[in-house]
Formats: structure tokens, C-alpha cells, sequence
């Protein structure tokens, strides 16, 4: 096999190994690609991406507002969305209104800020997705009603329809 000159000055020059420095160990010691920094635990589940699937992917939500799904095997990304966009302190000021929850049938429901979405978790294909006015508190997703009941700051309360999105009812349970 024949190198070029070049080729072996520029192999040279690429470092032999890359390391953490001193003064940011014990801050954030691991580093997920393209994704940000789980914002919580609940944010963050072991989910089959289809009911036949033998092996469990990993779901989480991050700081960025970034979905992701991640073969717990060796870390690799399967796939990932960007739900919105921002600086990464934008971003965690609207982390605190979002939500990640397991659905059925290998899927997977967001909250952020007032956007609800439905997501395919084998691939990460968005199914259906619907946005509010309100800013999110938290949901819930009632698999055999076949709703997700979302719980706004301004105490309104929905339910959307697990199969397309659609307001199914709402109601009013605080002042706000």
C-alpha cells in the first residue's frame, strides 16, 4: 500500500486522544450527541418502539427541547427530532413546561410550551401534532379511553383523541 506524502503530515498532526479537563470534572462527565442533558427524570423511560419488539429503546426529552431515541446498547442515536428552537437558555426556560410519556402501540407523546405531538417511536416520525395558547403543566396518556389529558398552568384541562389530536373535551379545575 502506498501513502501519499501529505496524507502521513496530516495523520500526524490529528491528536492521539482527546480528554476532560480538570476543572469540568464532576459537572457534566458524559456527553449524549445532538441531544442536551436530561431536564428530568420523567422525561426520560425505557419504551418498546413497536408492541413485536423484543429490545427496549431509550426515550428522553432534553434541556435542548430535543426528542431522541437511544439504543441502550452501545448509546448510539436512532433517530432524534428538534422540537423547537433557541439557545440553550431559551430552551431551558421553556423545559419547564414539558413533558414525555410513554403512548401505545410503540409511541411517544410531547408537551412543549403549548404544542402536543404524537410521535412514532421506531422511527420518529411525527403521527398528529396540536398547539395552544397555553403553556403545559404535565400530561398524561389513558391508553384504553384512547386519550391523552393534558393539564394546562391556567388550570384548563383537555383531552385530545389518541389517534388524531382532536379536542375531545376540556374543563376548567382552578382560577389559574
Amino acid at each position: 500500500m502506498r501513502f501519499l506524502p501529505g496524507l502521513s503530515i496530516l495523520l500526524a498532526a490529528v491528536p492521539q486522544a482527546i480528554a476532560v479537563y480538570k476543572d469540568e470534572a464532576f459537572h457534566t462527565d458524559y456527553h449524549i450527541p445532538l441531544l442536551g442533558t436530561v431536564i428530568s427524570p420523567l422525561n426520560t423511560f425505557f419504551h418498546r418502539p413497536t408492541a413485536s419488539s423484543p429490545a427496549s429503546l431509550l426515550y428522553s426529552l432534553t434541556n435542548r427541547l430535543v426528542l431522541g431515541a437511544i439504543h441502550p446498547r452501545d448509546g448510539s442515536i436512532v433517530w432524534r427530532q428538534q422540537l423547537a428552537t433557541g439557545s440553550v437558555t431559551e430552551t431551558e426556560a421553556v423545559s419547564s413546561h414539558t413533558a414525555l410519556r410513554k403512548g401505545s402501540d410503540g409511541n411517544v407523546v410531547t408537551a412543549v410550551a403549548g404544542n402536543i405531538a404524537l410521535w412514532d417511536a421506531g422511527n420518529g416520525k411525527k403521527v398528529w401534532g396540536n398547539r395552544f395558547l397555553e403553556k403545559t403543566k404535565d400530561l398524561i396518556v389513558l391508553d384504553k379511553e384512547g386519550v391523552v389529558v393534558v393539564a394546562f398552568m391556567n388550570g384548563l384541562v383537555r383531552g385530545l383523541t389518541l389517534d388524531r389530536g382532536d379536542v375531545k373535551w376540556e374543563t376548567q379545575v382552578g382560577e389559574g
